[in-house]
């Protein structure tokens, strides 16, 4: 399975995963079983593995944490805008110009087909100094965030935290020393339960590389004994009984090539 795939399909972990393995791909690949089969899950990270990290790439402003029981990622630096008070603000038929791309209004005034005033929608309130946006597609407030006004306008600098906890759903396995493949399960985040999803994760000299487990052009790839392709959301379904010895030859062979790296911070 591609690393750069997963979420585009699922709630709650897309973010995480996305944010670990970086791109997404059109491909998504359900297991129907962990790997490697003859390896017990290891519910506590490696302490190999363990550590913060950043991606390669140094424009990404991520930072990866895999800690005991936990795997931490933080996605930060990207800024919103918020702008204080009513927006439009209709008067004699005119109306104020559309605000920037980007911008939340703090009241967002609709109006009916006729022009009438239908209804104002809070965006966010302002409470003990800080910012809390309001959840509209499920309601309630987003946590608060600090904030820096420019005039009517409040800054804020957002941070995406989002855990996974290691237990019966989400595990390690070792392949070898230094090679490990975190199997998750998607009966927690997704209508498609029951299936695993598979990454490969090697120790390498100042950090980890992700590995395919199945690439685009690997002869592996034509084991699925189903192919969903609709809508140009290409789905594959794996029934792989690799034991470790298996994975090792494989790896040995070249069968896993590198997909991406993260180096350690501390």
């Amino acid at each position: 399975m591609s690393v750069y795939s997963f979420f585009t399909r699922y709630k709650r972990m897309r973010i995480l995963l996305a944010l670990l393995f970086a791109m997404a791909s059109c491909r998504t690949d359900y297991f129907t079983k962990p790997l490697p089969v003859d390896a017990p899950d290891l519910t506590i990270t490696p302490v190999s593995l363990r550590g913060t990290y950043r991606f390669a790439d140094e424009s990404d402003t991520m930072e990866v944490q895999l800690l005991k029981r936990s795997i931490i990622v933080t996605q930060g630096g990207h800024s919103s805008r918020f702008v204080k008070g009513y927006w439009p603000d209709r008067i004699m038929g005119h109306s104020q110009p559309g605000l920037p791309l980007g911008y939340t209004p703090e009241f967002e005034i609709q109006f009916d087909s006729l022009q009438q005033r239908l209804d104002t929608v809070c965006h966010f309130l302002i409470h003990n100094n800080l910012l809390y946006p309001v959840k509209h597609s499920d309601f309630g407030l987003k946590a608060g965030l600090e904030f820096q006004r420019d005039g009517d306008t409040l800054i804020t600098m957002g941070q995406d935290i989002t855990s996974l906890d290691l237990g019966k759903n989400a595990f390690f396995r070792r392949v070898s020393k230094d090679c490990f493949v975190l199997n998750l399960n998607s009966t927690q985040w997704s209508e498609e339960s029951g299936w695993w999803f598979l990454y490969m994760i090697t120790v390498e000299e100042g950090g980890l590389q992700l590995r395919d487990i199945l690439p685009d052009n690997s002869d592996s790839l034509k084991l699925h004994f189903y192919q969903d392709n609709r809508e140009r959301a290409y789905m594959y379904y794996f029934d792989l009984n690799w034991t470790q010895d298996q994975m090792q030859q494989k790896r040995a062979s070249g069968e896993f090539p590198a997909a991406g790296r993260f180096i350690k911070i501390r």
